[in-house]
């Protein structure tokens, strides 16, 4: 399945293939890298396909079987779109009055492979609305585009959340999370925290219930009423940005930790200098996140953490708290923000092994050469072993080389994406066997690196002409 779009905030022109394991979006500043990212968290969104699925349900007469043809899948696809630009974006971008949005020209488009879908083994349940209830099971077999329910009759409502789970969530069980760059997400947390403190949020679901009850008068005035107060309770903030701040505002000192990263979180806590744990006085009041120091007793609170520790600490609560066993899709944006250069690769590993190991999906935004490189040394280790057969373990030890042998990436599982001037371009494209050719990242290095040789030969040359004449 691939996205094609247009005219979407300052990007003219993409297509984004949706079924890659690690994406990587790099380019310029201010070129949309993160407004894609929240669209994709927003296609990919639990609460997107549920409301979508109640929302479409004319697919004709339902029966037990049911054929994916082209007209079909072509039916849904469109719709889903249109679905995504009327009733997702604005919530998403918090854009009620469609002011990011107005473009008219705003296109999506998404484009599914019959081959591809033919492939996919699925089998989905859903809860019998017939009187006698248990579970409906729906089965698509490998080489067959043709779906079975099986146990039932399935309403048209769960006919359409399979087909949309089969075109989107293939490799996805969970809705994604979009951690922000620390750089505006921090401060705009603990704004958001005393602005919504427990005995305000209550009165505002008070005041919203009473409200929608008030639509049932279908007055202009009451409407208009409405519609104000709904605005005047909207919070300032993007979708998946109120996602990670009503998870974060959940958490309390009984919150129980997950135990399936606990191999990331050493490797993230060395980078931390220790944990990040969760702190109020007495049990009273609203959690704070503080940073429990290696091999000491001391917690040092958010404001004097450095600034690395900041941009770790979503993450660290992601792996410790929230993220699943399995089929997870983190979304992250800027990760090296404030990073160390060597600490920008131990945590590119970290990503990778996160993607790789557990069957995860990732998606980067990033500035860093560093982690772009590194991404494509395992994309070379992974060559060599596969296509030579050689001992790399081996090699990495010979050589003394920074990489990790546990970690595969194949050049498939990679999406890498350049954003510049309005276009996206899919360096895919421009790759050869040989792994991804980050263009522009390696000309400024070179720029910058051939500047020095330049400027350093003319300081030789000069100190040669004074030995000359002494």
């Amino acid at each position: 399945m691939k996205l094609h779009l247009q005219n979407f905030g300052p990007i003219q022109e993409a297509t984004i293939d949706l079924t890659r394991r690690i994406y990587v979006f790099v380019g310029y500043n201010n070129s949309g890298k993160t407004y894609l990212s929240q669209l994709i968290w927003s296609i990919f969104s639990e609460d997107t396909l549920q409301r979508f699925a109640k929302k479409v349900t004319a697919i004709g007469e339902v029966k037990e079987r049911l054929t994916l043809s082209e007209g079909l899948l072509q039916a849904v696809t469109t719709q889903f779109a249109e679905f995504i630009i009327q009733d997702i974006l604005p919530e998403v971008f918090n854009d009620s009055r469609k002011e990011f949005l107005a473009n008219e020209a705003l296109k999506l488009d998404f484009r599914f492979d019959a081959e591809a879908i033919n492939e996919l083994e699925v089998e989905l349940h859903y809860p019998s609305l017939a009187s006698a209830g248990g579970l409906i099971k729906m089965v698509k077999a490998k080489g067959s585009l043709e779906i079975e329910a099986q146990n039932g009759m399935p309403a048209a409502e769960q006919w359409i959340d399979c087909i949309t789970r089969l075109l989107f969530h293939q490799t996805i069980g969970q809705t994604p999370l979009f951690l922000p760059a620390n750089r505006i997400f921090f401060p705009a947390f603990y704004k958001y925290l005393f602005q919504l403190e427990r005995e305000d949020k209550q009165r505002m679901e008070t005041e919203m219930s009473r409200l929608l009850r008030l639509l049932q008068s279908n007055t202009n005035e009451l409407q208009q009423a409405l519609e104000a107060a709904l605005e005047a309770f909207q919070s300032p903030y993007t979708a998946p940005t109120n996602t990670l701040f009503n998870k974060m505002y959940e958490l309390n000192t009984h919150s129980v930790a997950r135990d399936y990263y606990q191999d990331l979180l050493k490797m993230l806590g060395e980078l931390l200098g220790g944990e990040i744990v969760l702190h109020n006085v007495e049990g009273l009041g609203i959690v704070e996140f503080r940073l429990q120091l290696a091999k000491q007793a001391q917690h040092l609170p958010m404001f004097l953490a450095s600034s690395s520790v900041n941009q770790l600490t979503t993450l660290f609560l992601y792996l410790k708290y929230w993220a699943e066993k399995h089929n997870n899709f983190l979304i992250i944006d800027e990760p090296e923000e404030n990073l160390h250069p060597g600490n920008q690769v131990k945590l590119s590993n970290l990503l990778l092994k996160f993607a790789t190991q557990h069957n995860n999906r990732i998606l980067l935004n990033t500035h860093s050469p560093l982690m772009v490189e590194n991404i494509n040394n395992y994309v070379y280790l992974n060559i060599l072993k596969e296509s030579t057969g050689q001992d790399v373990t081996k090699i990495i030890q010979q050589n003394r080389l920074n990489i990790d042998p546990n970690i595969h990436v194949k050049q498939a599982d990679l999406g890498v994406y350049f954003f510049k001037r309005g276009k996206v371009t899919d360096l895919q494209d421009e790759s050869n066997d040989f792994g991804i050719h980050f263009r522009d990242f390696y000309k400024v290095s070179r720029e910058v690196s051939n500047t020095g040789k330049i400027l350093t030969d003319y300081i030789d040359f000069a100190d040669d002409e004074e030995d000359l004449l002494d």
